[in-house]
């Protein structure tokens, strides 16, 4: 397809979307469709950019390059807004991703296409799963951080003040042993339930695996 078509077509669709917002559904879009005025053939060209966009962003998805796989399935996905099986693999490879990183940049954009997938399809297993197990390593991964916070300052006061030891004797490393042992494993006993939290969720996560037909068209 003539790439001043595509970009004309992905466009008046992107710009739709964002006056329509929540409120864009599929009734919508094959209206859109129809008042943009295709021809036959430029339909078709259509479904075969589509085609070869979902093709090439899944090909990428299972040889486990989920950025680059993205680049073709967001594309694929503006063509075609309420295909499910696109959804499930973007959201996918933002899965994988934020297991890898942690980024809340990738979790935010998990809790989007969740949302998205489950507007088209309120029962779907799949995006109820993802959904469910990233908000729970989201929560245990800030709640570590504060824990992890909160451990870090109590050391500093019971090794700068409550414990009576002064900078000149930090600095002699004239720190008793013993009491430096037991703080660090009390620190380290408060925060295992966190990571540990985090382990469990994460291979759920992981696990929430997403099983369809590598075809374009459902």
């Amino acid at each position: 397809m003539e790439k001043e078509v595509l970009q004309g077509y992905l466009q008046k669709m992107m710009t739709l979307q964002d006056e329509l917002d929540h409120r864009f559904t599929e009734v919508d879009f094959r209206i859109a469709i129809d008042k943009l005025g295709l021809s036959d053939k430029e339909k078709t060209e259509l479904d075969k950019e589509f085609d070869q966009q979902f093709k090439q962003g899944s090909n990428y998805y299972r040889h486990h390059n989920y950025i680059k796989a993205l680049d073709f399935l967001l594309v694929a996905l503006a063509i075609e807004p309420f295909h499910l099986s696109t959804l499930m693999l973007i959201t996918d490879c933002y899965k994988f991703l934020y297991l890898e990183t942690y980024s809340p940049v990738y979790y935010d954009k998990i809790m989007e296409y969740c949302k998205r997938g489950l507007k088209i399809q309120a029962f779907n297993p799949y995006f109820a799963k993802v959904e469910t197990w990233s908000e729970k390593v989201f929560t245990a991964i800030n709640k570590r951080t504060k824990n992890m916070l909160i451990v870090g300052s109590s050391l500093l006061l019971l090794l700068f003040g409550m414990i009576g030891i002064n900078m000149v004797q930090v600095l002699n490393l004239s720190l008793n042993a013993s009491a430096s042992v037991a703080l660090a494993l009390m620190g380290f006993a408060f925060l295992m339930p966190n990571f540990f939290a985090i382990s469990r969720f994460s291979k759920k996560l992981r696990n929430s695996a997403l099983t369809i037909k590598f075809v374009a068209k459902d």
